[in-house]
């Protein structure tokens, strides 16, 4: 690691700390306060956070299935379900000290390239399409949340809304899939550029497919519903009232702010993002706060131990003979 990559993280690192300290002082938590409620933590809080997040890493890993499944050579090493999982756990581990976005692409990369070569481009793919329905849903859940926070109500109206926009945008989605392939298709046949050669295998990619698409967005939305359990075990360990559909509500603006975050695991940003929302649909800033500070704690952690699982999936693996795709 270079001089100036490694003051960038320790400045990026500092700036997330900041703003976390600046969040509790804002919400009247004092030091002493958080410190109780960190190490007045039970284990069983961490033992179901710790499961959740290996669950959450499954799913995130079968995204990753199914996009490499149609990347690259059909012939190439077959990758085992597990070492899918095992690489996604280690990189959302570490996505706890840096960007979750590089920790993952880089993770993935290395588990592709050692399960057939042309690491970064799967590796890189996978996430970026891994990501993308991530804050697709992210984006639509966020919009039900602003357009309750605009012309009010209360749980029902958030889930009508999530519920309608969920469909529209799996027909827009499918629609502007085909739109861009068959424009794909007609730059390919142009020409005999690298540009055209290009696009002309982006049209014909399966990965366009709205059948795919349909699959990803329904995984991506199982993700949230797991992070929405996350955060409810947080609240009975942080010993906070917090409305179900209140965190249903505020996350979607945390997992966008966590995709743009330049903090390591978007210290800071992801804990402002998620309390300013709970506290504009209704819940008092300082146990919003208090919340956001147990769940930073108990992911981070659980997130680590699934990380060290991963990694121990890996490593036994390693010995074994690569598979041949059938």
């Amino acid at each position: 690691m270079s001089r100036r990559t490694l003051v960038s993280a320790m400045a990026s690192a500092a700036f997330g700390g900041i703003l976390l300290l600046y969040l509790l002082l804002s919400a009247d938590v004092d030091l002493a306060q958080v410190e109780r409620l960190v190490l007045g933590l039970r284990p069983e809080g961490l033992a179901e956070v710790t499961l959740l997040l290996g669950l959450n890493s499954f799913l995130a890993a079968e995204k990753w299935r199914l996009i490499d499944r149609h990347l690259g050579d059909p012939g190439r090493p077959a990758m085992p379900r597990l070492i899918y999982f095992a690489f996604t756990a280690i990189g959302v581990g570490l996505g706890q000290i840096v960007p979750v976005q590089l920790s993952l692409a880089l993770c993935r990369s290395i588990g592709a390239h050692l399960y057939g070569g042309r690491g970064f481009m799967r590796g890189g793919t996978a996430t970026l399409f891994d990501q993308f329905f991530d804050l697709l849903v992210a984006a639509l859940l966020g919009l039900a949340s602003v357009l309750v926070l605009t012309i009010g109500g209360g749980a029902l109206t958030w889930a009508f809304w999530a519920f309608i926009l969920g469909v529209a945008g799996l027909f827009l989605y499918g629609a502007a899939a085909r739109l861009v392939a068959g424009a794909a298709r007609s730059l390919g046949s142009l020409g005999q550029g690298r540009l055209c050669e290009f696009c002309a295998n982006l049209g014909l990619s399966p990965l366009l497919a709205p059948e795919i698409g349909l699959r990803l967005f329904g995984i991506s939305a199982l993700r949230f519903l797991v992070l929405v359990l996350i955060g409810m075990v947080s609240a009975n360990a942080a010993g906070v009232e917090v409305p179900l559909w209140h965190l249903a509500a505020s996350l979607p603006f945390a997992v966008i702010a966590n995709a743009l975050a330049i903090t390591p695991g978007g210290i800071g940003i992801n804990e402002w993002a998620v309390t300013s929302a709970l506290f504009a649909l209704g819940t008092p800033f300082q146990a919003s706060a208090q919340w956001a500070v147990v769940n930073r704690v108990l992911v981070a952690a659980g997130a680590g131990l699934c990380g060290i699982v991963g990694f121990l999936i890996a490593a036994a693996a390693k010995s074994s003979p690569p598979r041949r795709a059938v």
